[in-house]
C-alpha cells in the first residue's frame, strides 16, 4: 500500500537544514513525502521559500513575516509579500500571528504585522498560516474582527493550545495543524485538543527543524520525520494510516488550491 504524506508546515531556510537540502528532501521522498510546504518568515525568508520552489518541484510555499519579526514590518514588505504570493507555487500568506511568550517585538507590533497580512491574505484570496503561542483571546479577536475564516482558509499552525480554544476555532471552522508536540509525553492537552479536531479541520506538519516527534525527539527535525506524527495520531484516533494520510492531502488541497492547479498544468 502506498502511502502520501504531507508536511503542510516546515522551514527549511533555517541553517540546521538549508546547507544539506539535497539529502533532506530525498529523505523526505524516500519516506513516502509527497508534498512539503516550505514557510516564510520574513522577507529574505520568503524569497528563499521561493527559490526551493523553483529548484524543487515537490516544494510548495508561503510568504511572510512572523510575529517575533514583527517589529520590522513597514510598506514596502506588503509590497514584497504581495509580488512573491503572485507565484504559481505560493500557496498562503505566513507564518504570521500571535507570540505573547517570547515577546521578541511588542504586543502592539504583533498586532498590527497580524492585521497588514490578513488584509493581504483576504485580497488575494489565499490562506493565511498563523502562529500562537499565550495569545488565544488576542487572536481570535482579531479573527473575529475581520472575520477572515468566512473568506478564507485560516491554519492555526502547530497547535499547542487548549481544548477550549480548539472548540472556538473549530466554532469558526478554522484549520488545526499538528506538530510532533503531540507525541511528547506531558502534551496532554494538544492530545485533548487533537481527540476533539474533526478529520476535515485536520493538517499534520514538522514544524522543522523544531518540535522532533518520539522516537526522534532532541534530533534536529526534518520532513521525512512528519511520518512519525502521522503514525502517532493514527494510532491515537484509531484511524488507518493510509486513511489518514488521504484524508490530509484532501484537506491540504481543499484549502492550498494552488497545488491541485499545479498538478493540473
Amino acid at each position: 500500500m502506498f502511502f502520501n504524506f504531507i508536511d503542510t508546515h516546515c522551514h527549511l531556510d533555517s541553517p540546521k537544514l538549508i546547507n544539506q537540502l539535497d539529502d533532506v528532501i530525498n529523505r523526505a521522498l524516500n519516506s513516502n513525502v509527497k508534498y512539503i510546504i516550505s514557510i516564510g518568515t520574513g522577507v529574505t525568508s520568503s524569497f528563499k521559500v521561493i527559490q526551493f520552489c523553483e529548484k524543487y518541484e515537490k516544494i510548495f510555499g508561503s510568504v511572510g513575516l512572523d510575529p517575533h519579526n514583527a517589529k520590522l514590518w513597514n510598506d514596502k514588505y506588503l509590497i514584497a509579500f504581495n509580488k512573491f504570493a503572485q507565484h504559481r507555487k505560493i500557496v498562503a500568506i505566513g507564518e504570521t500571528g500571535l507570540d505573547f511568550y517570547y515577546f521578541h517585538s511588542t504586543k502592539s507590533q504583533q498586532e498590527l504585522a497580524l492585521r497588514e497580512q490578513l488584509k493581504l491574505a483576504i485580497d488575494l484570496n489565499l490562506p493565511v498560516i498563523l502562529h500562537n503561542r499565550e495569545s488565544d483571546r488576542e487572536l481570535l479577536a482579531i479573527l473575529d474582527e475581520f472575520k477572515a475564516y468566512e473568506k478564507i482558509p485560516v491554519i492555526v499552525h502547530s497547535f499547542a493550545s487548549t481544548s477550549d480554544f480548539a472548540r472556538e476555532c473549530i466554532k469558526r471552522n478554522i484549520m488545526l495543524s499538528y506538530s510532533g508536540m503531540v507525541t511528547f509525553k506531558k502534551a496532554h492537552h494538544i492530545r485533548e485538543s487533537l481527540a476533539i479536531t474533526p478529520l476535515d479541520k485536520l493538517l499534520i506538519e514538522t514544524d522543522s527543524p523544531y518540535l522532533a516527534p518520539v522516537p526522534k525527539r532532541g534530533l534536529i527535525n526534518e520532513p521525512s520525520f512528519v511520518v512519525y506524527t502521522y503514525k502517532y495520531i493514527s494510532d491515537f484516533l484509531n484511524i488507518n494510516l493510509f486513511k489518514l494520510a488521504e484524508i490530509v492531502e484532501n484537506n491540504a488541497k481543499k484549502i492550498f488550491k494552488k497545488i491541485v492547479d499545479y498538478e493540473r498544468n
